[in-house]
């Protein structure tokens, strides 16, 4: 399986995530008339890391994990549950490690939709 696959399997494999969006969960962006609550992943940046003695074969991941919903309360309860199916170490772990960024909440006035945004730094062994 490539990285992007084994990220959604990830978000989609939670409980916590699935009890919120169901199978609601997109790359780059939602299909017109998708319902809230849902979630957009997108990858930001995507390099091979390197050491001094050369490059290694593992990705380095940004990923953006987007948040929408008419809830605020439901959204923070699927930011926590994200955080758990990428890797808090909790829970099983996905085939990746990952590193929690930065988090953002916004209102979106347009949509009238919450909107939570968390960066993530995976690191996957299979770029």
């Amino acid at each position: 399986m490539t990285y992007r696959d084994d990220i959604k399997s990830a978000v989609l494999g939670d409980h916590g995530v699935a009890a919120v969006v169901g199978a609601q969960v997109y790359w780059l962006r939602a299909p017109l008339k998708a319902q809230a609550p849902y979630i957009i992943l997108q990858i930001v940046t995507e390099e091979q890391s390197g050491t001094l003695a050369g490059n290694v074969r593992q990705a380095e991941i940004r990923l953006m994990v987007s948040m929408y919903g008419e809830s605020y309360t439901d959204l923070q309860a699927l930011d926590a549950a994200v955080h758990v199916a990428l890797g808090d170490g909790n829970s099983p772990q996905p085939p990746f490690t990952s590193l929690r960024l930065f988090h953002t909440e916004l209102f979106e006035d347009d949509t009238r939709l919450f909107h939570l945004v968390t960066e993530f730094s995976i690191f996957h062994p299979n770029p």
